[in-house]
């Protein structure tokens, strides 16, 4: 295809040659070993739950295909959690490697509690992401998460900010009494 359309001299080829080293297999691995981090799912005491031997494995056990970029965010303290899920680094010896967490001041960690029973509990990084997600107005969450008395409920959830520890920051209102 290169000769035939002298990609060449008109288009974005730069030799015939097609054949990349990083196609054989044993190359391959090779790499995906060096720069493969070991982790595990905690629960929110920092008890491991599952070992994984990457990001992506973790991404793909926990059917969060494509996710192992946020995995890697959780391990290395820029996210709080996953889809709501905890993971950390470990070493070789599956010992946790603690990053401190890094929050960013204009973020709010928030959960959504459901009026109905049969729904769980959602979590999000931010009023942004819960926004984008639910196709939800990032004003009536805020709204809900700051008491207003005509907001108690948004989407069938109430929204409320959480700490890193996964503990609801208290406003006006008892959730209890909103169901």
């Amino acid at each position: 295809m290169i000769i035939q359309y002298d990609s060449l001299n008109n288009g974005y080829n730069q030799t015939i040659n097609t054949h990349c080293s990083l196609l054989d297999e044993k190359l391959k691995a090779m790499v995906l070993e060096k720069i493969s981090q070991k982790c595990a799912k905690v629960d929110l005491n920092e008890n491991i739950i599952e070992i994984y031997a990457s990001y992506n494995d973790a991404a793909r056990k926990n059917n969060l295909d494509g996710r192992a970029s946020d995995i890697r965010g959780v391990c290395k303290g820029f996210r709080s959690s996953c889809n709501g899920m905890y993971f950390r680094d470990i070493d070789e010896n599956n010992c946790i490697i603690s990053k401190p967490f890094k929050r960013y001041k204009s973020s709010k960690y928030i959960v959504g509690i459901p009026l109905d029973d049969e729904k769980e509990e959602i979590y999000f990084n931010s009023i942004l992401e819960a926004s984008n997600l639910l196709n939800i107005s990032r004003q009536s969450i805020g709204k809900c998460i700051k008491g207003d008395s005509r907001y108690t409920n948004v989407n069938g959830y109430i929204w409320r900010e959480i700490d890193f520890q996964g503990n609801i920051i208290n406003n006006n209102y008892d959730i209890d009494e909103l169901k």
